[in-house]
């Protein structure tokens, strides 16, 4: 916001405490409760439930902090809404078994050859080199 906290009047300063609280819960949810629709869900309640105390308050909030509250807000539920969709869970079954990695014997000395559908992989890399090895079965190196 434009003014410091200490020189803004006392609803102006609560509004600034209130905003910076919500900032850090949301941050926090963010990283700690993925997947946790109903806990981040609620987060996203509280950002309108800020917003409403915000549209209330306009006429004592300068324009230009009444913008940056609300582009702030619309982003927050955005990162909220993006937690909700993805899982901190590895899946259940490892990919390897779902998938169908097939390991190629060429009649050549050595290890089989690994092919692994590339469709899969390009949708498979999002969770991390490491992780994805251990999730099929194969060393990173495989497919890096």
């Amino acid at each position: 916001m434009s003014q410091t906290s200490q020189s803004a009047p006392l609803p102006l300063r609560s509004i600034h405490q209130a905003f910076e609280l919500l900032k850090h819960d949301v941050q926090r949810a963010c990283h700690t409760q993925v997947g946790n629709r109903g806990f981040l869900q609620s987060q996203i309640q509280a950002c309108l439930r800020f917003e409403m105390t915000v549209n209330q308050h306009q006429p004592i909030i300068p324009a230009e902090d009444v913008g940056l509250l609300r582009q702030s807000i619309g982003t927050m539920i955005s990162d909220l809404e993006e937690a909700m969709s993805r899982s901190a869970d590895e899946p259940d079954i490892p990919l390897a078994e779902v998938l169908a990695v097939t390991r190629v014997h060429t009649g050549r000395r050595g290890r089989p050859r690994i092919e692994i559908d590339p469709s899969i992989l390009a949708e498979g890399i999002q969770y991390g080199s490491s992780r994805l090895g251990r999730s099929l079965d194969v060393s990173a190196r495989t497919y890096m």
